[in-house]
């Protein structure tokens, strides 16, 4: 692959072999350092954001682009016609030409379509699909269907651009969804082709709904198919539709990118999907008695056990066995495993204080394999510096800049906020706040809803650069800005407020301290309901015994 020739390449795959290696790793005197030579700085970013457009003006985009006859939902039914999966698509062309989401019809053995005037339609034939870009083309009926096909725009959109989205909820009758926002930032790669991240979040029925522009053109599908912590919605670009050769042709049930995907490897993806974790592992088990080579059963069995915490370690055992038979390789089933063993090395470092060398050789073994299957994605990038960052802050600065090596290739690869808040953070733990506050600057500016950019700034703000009050203001602001789901990230961002509202009382410099302290008490309280594990935790006995103190006095 052309990726394998570039030098940067050359050097993150040394770097990763370098610290995979224990005698390179742990010995004091190796002496085998790696040359960092100065790269350009990818901070430097001019955003032209613009103003959102008003929902009014949405919806007349939307009535103006007839896009509510174009845009229906979709339903997928296991072998008992129980509908497992949903999400929408949306007509392309006049002669019922559709297009979806691949993901929402991944082991479905019927689908259907629902129009808004309540017409449904039969799923009849897969023209071409794409799993690593996450897109199906369908027709619904043999004959040629009149239908009227949105209008698409193959250039897509850039940076900056006005983006309006449309879905059609579940009550597809009434209540239709319009959101606007605009485009973050776009960003490509062999695999998933072109991507973009819109600003305004959509639902999880929303998958396969189309984003227009401004002029009512498609220059986008929504989906949530990507593993990330990416805010607002991915969207894969429609100019990828124009890359299906159309020449696939086949039966609902029959749409698979793999050879393992038999009868019941699909029944189970069907009640995964459905969230019947424990009966997919149980149909997976005996798939692997029958085919104890089908990497693709040990792979969902995997990410299962995992998700549903049933037997983690077994999880991780078989999504290892997956990836090693002969023979197959996917990038994103690559990362699922990248992410687990990542998941285990943060709950042991953090909460036992266990830093398992082991392990984390076999994660940046495993993400070493993910970038040579593709160099030119970001995650596996910002994924290795934040191994490494987690494995050796407090520890070893030296391992730490060899992180923000890492970083700086993830953030010049997609400069999205995500990748900019994980160099600052790097940034930090190095002692060099300017450029963090730069970084994080960027990341506010790209993204004004990621709620990590304000928490870690107002981390530094409060803890390191001893602006108090900004501190607290920049976490209250990441509070408001969390999903409400996200319980663990709540939690820290509330214990570690209490924690701060106490140190501001300690330091004498509040006008109300004991209203604070109590304020302080409140709020790790709140962190503790959500996470009992919570490290910020630690000095509610103190805060409790100053209360105390001045009760008595």
């Amino acid at each position: 692959m052309q990726y394998h020739k570039d030098s940067s390449m050359k050097k993150i795959i040394f770097l990763i072999c370098y610290l995979f290696s224990p005698i390179l790793v742990f010995s004091q005197n190796s002496g085998g350092m790696i040359r960092r030579p100065k790269q350009k700085s990818s901070k430097t970013i001019v955003i032209n954001k613009p103003k959102i457009i008003r929902v009014e003006v949405a919806k007349k985009i939307v009535r103006n682009s007839n896009i509510s006859d174009a845009v229906f939902f979709v339903e997928a039914k296991d072998k008992n016609g129980i509908v497992y999966n949903h999400g929408n698509g949306f007509f392309i062309s006049p002669t019922g030409l559709c297009i979806t989401n691949y993901h929402i019809l991944q082991g479905a053995e019927t689908a259907c379509i629902k129009k808004l005037d309540g017409e449904k339609l039969p799923i009849t034939e897969i023209i071409d699909y794409d799993p690593q870009k996450d897109i199906v083309l369908f027709r619904t009926t043999k004959e040629p269907l009149k239908s009227v096909p949105l209008k698409i725009n193959l250039q897509g959109c850039k940076q900056g651009d006005c983006l309006v989205n449309y879905a059609m909820p579940e009550e597809y009758r009434s209540n239709n969804s319009v959101t606007s926002g605009f485009c973050i930032n776009t960003f490509s790669s062999p695999t998933s082709g072109n991507l973009f991240q819109f600003s305004a979040p959509v639902n999880e029925f929303s998958s396969g709904s189309p984003i227009l522009n401004t002029k009512g053109e498609v220059v986008g599908i929504a989906t949530s198919r990507m593993e990330c912590d990416y805010q607002g919605t991915i969207a894969v670009g429609i100019q990828e539709i124009s890359k299906l050769k159309g020449n696939k042709k086949l039966s609902v049930n029959k749409l698979s990118d793999n050879e393992y995907e038999n009868e019941n490897v699909r029944q189970a993806i069907s009640l995964g999907n459905a969230g019947q974790l424990y009966k997919a592992i149980m149909m997976l088990s005996n798939e692997i008695n029958i085919h104890p080579d089908n990497s693709l059963a040990y792979y969902f069995r995997g990410v299962y056990n995992c998700r549903g915490n049933f037997d983690y370690e077994m999880g991780l055992e078989d999504l290892r066995r997956a990836n090693t038979i002969e023979g197959y390789s996917r990038y994103d089933h690559i990362m699922h495993y990248a992410t687990f063993l990542k998941n285990k090395l943060i709950d042991k470092v953090e909460n036992e204080n266990n830093y398992d060398n082991y392990l984390y050789g076999m994660i940046c073994s495993v993400l070493n394999k993910a970038i040579t299957l593709d160099g030119e994605r970001g995650d596996a990038y910002s994924n290795l510096a934040h191994v490494i960052t987690i494995f050796y802050k407090n520890r070893d600065d030296s391992k730490l800049k060899d992180a923000l090596f890492v970083a700086n290739k993830s953030v010049e690869l997609q400069p999205i906020a995500e990748n900019y808040v994980n160099r600052a953070e790097i940034e930090m733990k190095l002692k060099d706040f300017s450029s963090a506050q730069t970084d994080l600057e960027v990341a506010m500016e790209l993204n004004p809803d990621f709620y990590r950019s304000y928490f870690t700034y107002g981390n530094m703000l409060f803890y390191d650069l001893h602006r108090y009050n900004e501190g607290l203001s920049y976490m209250q602001q990441a509070l408001d800005k969390v999903p409400k789901q996200r319980n663990k990230d709540i939690a820290d961002i509330l214990a570690l407020i209490g924690m701060s509202k106490a140190s501001v009382v300690f330091l004498g410099l509040s006008t109300e301290p004991t209203k604070m302290l109590h304020e302080s008490i409140d709020d790790i309280d709140r962190a503790y309901s959500l996470n009992p594990r919570n490290l910020y935790l630690e000095r509610k006995s103190e805060i409790l015994e100053e209360i105390n103190k001045r009760k008595s006095n």
